[in-house]
């Protein structure tokens, strides 16, 4: 684990370097260090970085901003500040930019190697923590894998996707899910995605749009003054008439009205 340390005082870098036992009490790689801000950002960008420590007051920018540029790009990284000067304000802003602790100079390294230690177990657990999410996303990507292999080792592809077309077809009028279609079919409702899409070149969803839209096409068409936009809407599967008119112009570049006067 790596710790950048932020002090325009070369003095005081020096004695945390030499007063705090980084790598016996902490687990820590020799620390990282900047004496000014605009050094802690290039740092920052260039190199991998587990927590700070960070002066409050230094020349052009402070610690305060340096920490809300950090948090920009990772807003978990453990944070300690120092400061020469206990002012409430300071404190406020810690906390509002969640450091861990506040510590006053002049330093007590032995109080630093505290906050430290601290940060490093913060770190230790969030690294167990993604280490057991990754591991567990990927036994459930291999479980999924091996059903989907199991699954297609017993599906006609052509067979399903024309009883999953002839469903659709039939049943315009009604809501429709790709779950629900999945579960007609017993498959898992991404493996049968993808399985439309090799046969058919696009999703289900897209499918099922473009076929309410073609067939409210023609209603128009046929019934003329007889029918009315609101009620192909409904016959097409749509009770909210403004969704259907968007949906029809996205598809056929008109309204339902300009259908029924051309």
């Amino acid at each position: 684990m790596k710790i950048l340390l932020v002090d325009d005082e070369i003095i005081s870098i020096q004695g945390m370097l030499a007063g705090v036992d980084w790598c016996g009490a902490c687990g820590m790689e020799p620390p990282l260090y900047a004496l000014s801000v605009r050094e802690a950002k290039k740092v920052f960008k260039e190199q991998p970085v587990d927590m700070l420590l960070l002066d409050i007051e230094m020349p052009e920018e402070n610690g305060i901003a340096f920490l809300e540029w950090v948090r920009e790009r990772d807003e978990d990284i453990p944070c300690v500040f120092l400061t020469c000067h206990p002012e409430f304000r300071y404190a406020q802003e810690a906390i509002r930019l969640n450091s861990l602790d506040y510590v006053l100079k002049p330093v007590d390294y032995q109080v630093i190697e505290q906050a430290v230690c601290r940060m490093a177990e913060i770190v230790r657990k969030k690294r167990n923590l993604d280490q057991m999410y990754h591991y567990g996303e990927q036994w459930y990507q291999e479980q999924m894998k091996g059903l989907e292999d199991r699954q297609g080792q017993n599906v006609n592809g052509e067979q399903v996707i024309s009883e999953i077309l002839c469903y659709i077809n039939g049943h315009l009028s009604d809501r429709m899910s790709v779950e629900e279609l999945a579960g007609r079919v017993h498959l898992n409702s991404d493996y049968l995605n993808r399985l439309f899409k090799k046969y058919q070149g696009t999703s289900i969803n897209k499918y099922i749009i473009n076929e309410r839209m073609q067939l409210a096409k023609k209603l128009l068409e046929d019934g003329g003054d007889k029918v009315s936009a609101n009620m192909v809407a409904l016959q097409v599967g749509y009770d909210n008439y403004a969704n259907f008119v968007n949906m029809f112009k996205k598809v056929h570049g008109i309204l339902p009205s300009q259908v029924k006067k051309s």
